[in-house]
């Protein structure tokens, strides 16, 4: 016969079961329910060098065979699709950090199942003092510290300082982009011999990355990739 304690007890249990960040079901302690895991936009079949969506995986698109890209390779988990771009805006814009451990771990998920060489030391892309200021934190660093920790990686987010304070990308037309980000990096130490990655949220023309792995080539990086939660395809 149950008695009033373990009522007491399997209501507590009851009560504070974890919910899934997305749909909000109850799960078994996970941040996310098996269905809405398998229902992810995973980037599987992308583009080796920027990762933008193929037919196929393992190939190179038009555009980087053409016009080579600084960096070597790029992971990026997701396409930026529903509800990772749901997770990646409130995470951004409205400060709810509590998004950040889940993305960590389905990014290392990701890289355990598409992996590359290990870099010597991962990079987050850098805000405007301005900016960081105005947000509070930095979306990229704040995911980047928590894979770094899984993956037992070195993480610097003061090498690279963001010396423009540029548009955001997302309101520039594509054309505009590589003007906006030109010159809008430079590295505070020599990184002769290392093998880098840069880490950020969202890439969509990869103007960005592109203008920070030059800056980190010019001061010694071997090598850089690019490390990403979602993929967004420029209009």
């Amino acid at each position: 016969m149950m008695t009033l304690q373990h009522i007491i007890n399997l209501s507590k249990i009851f009560l504070s079961a974890p919910e899934c960040l997305i749909c909000r079901c109850q799960t078994s302690g996970d941040r996310i329910c098996r269905d809405c895991y398998q229902a992810l936009p995973w980037n599987i079949s992308a583009c080796q060098q920027c990762a933008i969506p193929l037919p196929r995986a393992g190939l190179y698109c038009a555009n980087c065979l053409q016009r080579p890209p600084q960096f070597r390779y790029s992971r990026i988990a997701f396409r930026y699709q529903t509800p990772i771009q749901q997770l990646l805006k409130r995470l951004k814009f409205q400060q709810q950090l509590h998004y950040v451990p889940l993305l960590a771990e389905l990014f290392v998920a990701y890289l355990e199942r598409h992996p590359l060489q290990r870099p010597n030391l991962v990079i987050p892309v850098p805000l405007h003092r301005k900016r960081q200021q105005q947000r509070g934190f930095n979306q990229a660093n704040e995911i980047a510290k928590l894979v770094c920790s899984k993956l037992r990686l070195r993480l610097n987010a003061a090498i690279a300082i963001r010396v423009l304070n540029t548009q955001p990308q997302s309101l520039l037309p594509v054309q505009a982009r590589r003007r906006n980000t030109a010159a809008a990096f430079r590295y505070s130490q020599s990184l002769q011999g290392q093998r880098v990655a840069i880490f950020d949220d969202i890439f969509t023309s990869g103007e960005t990355v592109n203008e920070l792995s030059r800056c980190l080539l010019r001061a010694g990086a071997t090598s850089v990739d690019i490390w990403c939660c979602a993929r967004s395809e420029p209009k």
